[in-house]
């Protein structure tokens, strides 16, 4: 028994529950795009004033179209930018390597006698060579040291030019993934071969992390052969001097020194922290927006009816795409209304009618007669309607309100009714009433073909009747 009871309660709970969930759930109209048609409508005829509703829209690129819901924009105005890591200046490539290819191996330098002092030569102790062999040796260290700096620089350049064919290859990934997103049709080929679906966030933060480590590294690699290299030929300053040759290509060595750690900074600069930020900022928008589809804040309905315009139009007026407007009426109708209007009637309710006859003879006499007006009543009513049961044609309704005869006497009448009413807004109305008020009848203290002395006073009263009457009219659907 126990048992049973929490059952029970769990079952009530989670009814309560359902029941909360439906009474706070939100209905759509859902609009695909790719098609361009509705696929649910849910507000088209079960909407209430106070309810809650909301626009969604499937299959649109929104960096490609904007939307505007009754004149008021949703999303923002401007177009999707394409971000890049730039690229090298080619100038400087070239004067890089046209530098680096005017430096070529040295030739054999005739020695160059002189004083000066050689590189570890000691006045003390007389040297086994003679000076002019010592000269020789110390020329040709210098130009070896020279051709193998041309080699290191050589070197060197080709890195950065792997570098830079990275960076760039980076940056035309970037602008198709970017570009893919401007396609309208995810299924088509133009999607995948443009990287829609393969390429990520993730493989831009690495292979930036990888050029940026690259390049810190051949910029210090630089900075190091360079000091090394000066060192080297700090001693030599006497060998290189002598010889325009050597002392040529010693200052080829530190322009294209010069130019490489340039270089280098240039293009640590196209992908430093601000450049990527920007770049992954754009990829993350188009991520943001993979799903394609918009959905709006909730809208209320105020009241009976609300009309929805939709404009959707290309952002870049250069696409060449078109521009698509669409009004929303809802509820289409509703499947009951309250409305007031007029109607005549036509009732077998009616006053009856008496005349007295005079006999003169000996003596004059008087006799009531009853008279044959008819045995129907016209008149006209005002009403109230309350509608329901909608159907292609029209509605049910029940009725009531006041009306008047038209006759002689105008008597006051109270007609409650049903009936058909044909029409949406505007209705013409068939009903069947049944009707009541006062009516003529003939008084209990007359007699007919009595032969009265004096003429009657008053030979009708008025009672309270009942009867059924048919309306004809027209009522106007608030």
């Amino acid at each position: 028994m126990k048992h049973y009871t929490v059952s029970k309660s769990i079952c009530l709970a989670i009814c309560l529950f359902l029941i909360g969930i439906s009474a706070f759930a939100q209905k759509k109209i859902v609009l695909d795009f790719a098609t361009k048609k509705i696929t649910a409508f849910e507000v088209k005829d079960t909407l209430r004033g106070g309810d809650m509703y909301q626009l969604q829209i499937k299959n649109i690129n929104t960096f490609l179209y904007k939307i505007a819901i009754q004149t008021k924009d949703t999303i923002t105005e401007h177009q999707l930018k394409f971000p890049g890591f730039g690229s090298l200046n080619p100038d400087s490539m070239k004067t890089l390597t046209a530098t680096l290819s005017s430096l070529s191996l040295l030739s054999s330098v005739a020695p160059v006698y002189g004083q000066q002092k050689m590189l570890g030569e000691d006045e003390n102790v007389r040297p086994t060579k003679t000076r002019k062999e010592i000269e020789a040796a110390r020329i040709e260290a210098v130009k070896e040291r020279i051709d193998a700096e041309h080699r290191q620089l050589q070197n060197n350049v080709d890195d950065l030019e792997i570098v830079k064919t990275r960076i760039d290859s980076q940056s035309f990934a970037v602008k198709k993934f970017m570009l893919s997103a401007l396609v309208e049709d995810t299924s088509n080929t133009i999607f995948n071969k443009l990287g829609g679906k393969t390429y990520s966030i993730d493989r831009v933060l690495r292979s930036m992390d990888d050029i940026r480590s690259s390049l810190a590294q051949e910029q210090k690699s630089v900075i190091d052969n360079y000091a090394q290299y000066l060192d080297d030929l700090a001693d030599y300053q006497d060998i290189i001097n002598a010889s325009a040759e050597i002392k040529n290509a010693d200052g080829k060595v530190k322009t294209i020194y010069d130019l490489l750690k340039k270089t280098i900074g240039d293009a640590l600069a196209l992908v430093d922290a601000s450049i990527c930020e920007d770049v992954l900022k754009k990829m993350v928008v188009v991520e943001n927006n993979r799903k394609r589809e918009y959905l709006s804040l909730p809208f209320q309905l105020t009241g009976d009816q609300t009309r929805m315009h939709i404009t959707i139009m290309p952002r870049d007026s250069g696409s060449y795409l078109q521009t698509y407007c669409t009004d929303y009426v809802f509820p289409w109708a509703k499947n009951w209304f309250v409305g007031v209007g007029s109607s005549f009637y036509v009732s077998f309710l009616h006053d009856e009618a008496y005349s007295t006859v005079t006999t003169i003879s000996t003596d004059t006499s008087y006799k009531v007669i009853q008279e044959n007006p008819g045995y129907i009543e016209i008149g006209m009513q005002a009403m109230m309607m309350f509608g329901f049961c909608q159907s292609d044609y029209g509605y049910c309704y029940l009725s009531f309100g006041p009306a008047i005869s038209i006759s002689n006497k105008i008597k006051p009448r109270l007609l409650i009714g049903a009936g058909y009413a044909l029409g949406t807004k505007n209705l013409f109305t068939i009903g069947l009433n049944l009707i009541g008020g006062e009516v003529d009848r003939k008084s209990e203290a007359i007699q007919l073909d009595t032969k009265y002395a004096r003429k009657p006073e008053q030979i009708s009263v008025s009672r309270m009747d009942y009867g059924i009457a048919f309306t004809v009219g027209y009522v106007f659907n608030l």
